[in-house]
């Protein structure tokens, strides 16, 4: 079931209350083209910073709302675009930049009070989405989906006693 507009605007004002966000198709496409890349799956969400480091805003696109399975999913994906803001990792980009604001990320929808455990198959949906398109992701920007869940899952069972003293014990299929 998509995640409405309203359901948006509660979880970017759980997830970065003040801070301006718009729903748009982001450019990830145009990026790539730019870089010399080939054709990628187009960012579900990204962080926008001015020339100086400082924030800009958020883009989130429309398509997220459409495949994400549910609205911890979108937390999810919106509390990592947080963690890049709040690690100032603006104009930085790699594999362990994308795993900080993850980790970041997972913390943060915790705090906010959304179960990260409800939105481990989010990684998944974003890697069959691609599949299913012929497109790939670029390794030397974003790890894969598959080395995501791992990392997630890794965080939910070390933190598994804080979550369930939150949400309760919980079945999940992920884990």
């Amino acid at each position: 079931m998509p995640v409405s507009c309203k359901q948006l605007k509660d979880i970017m004002a759980k997830v970065a209350p003040g801070l301006p966000y718009v729903v748009q198709e982001t450019e990830q496409d145009f990026l790539s083209f730019l870089r010399g890349e080939s054709a990628s799956a187009p960012n579900m969400s990204t962080t926008w910073h001015s020339e100086d480091c400082s924030f800009y805003r958020f883009e989130i696109d429309p398509l997220l709302l459409t495949v994400a399975p549910n609205v911890e999913s979108v937390a999810m994906v919106a509390s990592h675009e947080y963690g890049h803001y709040m690690l100032k990792a603006c104009n930085k980009y790699g594999p362990d930049e994308e795993i900080r604001a993850d980790l970041f990320g997972y913390a943060h929808m915790l705090k906010v009070g959304y179960d990260p455990r409800n939105a481990v198959e989010m990684w998944g949906v974003i890697t069959r989405w691609m599949s299913e398109r012929g497109l790939t992701h670029n390794p030397s920007e974003h790890p894969s989906g598959e080395a995501r869940t791992k990392t997630m899952l890794e965080w939910i069972e070390q933190n598994r006693v804080a979550i369930e003293t939150q949400f309760g014990r919980g079945v999940n299929q992920h884990l």
